[in-house]
């Protein structure tokens, strides 16, 4: 597991070469142990999905950070055991 970044080379020096990254070089990322990937992630993907959350619980604060916090946890987990597979085509 990679030390984490904090501080100025997080925000200075990973944090943008992460947002160059396509969203499944993230996902093996985070799978390697990287915590800075899984927020790039998240910071890339957070608006819309409170909007998305907003419109189906109906708006109330409180309801909509915990269907976004819920969201996050699975989607932490989903990306921990995601297999990879190959479409015949």
């Amino acid at each position: 597991m990679p030390p984490p970044a904090e501080g100025f080379v997080a925000r200075f020096v990973i944090g943008p070469a992460l947002r160059t990254q396509p969203d499944r070089r993230l996902v093996t990322l985070v799978r390697e142990g990287y915590e800075n990937a899984f927020e790039e992630i998240v910071r890339r993907y957070g608006r819309p999905l409170t909007r998305y959350a907003a419109a189906i619980v109906g708006g109330r604060a409180e309801d909509v950070g915990a269907t976004v916090e819920e969201a996050e946890l699975e989607l932490e987990h989903g990306v921990a055991t995601f297999e990879e597979v190959e479409l015949a085509g």
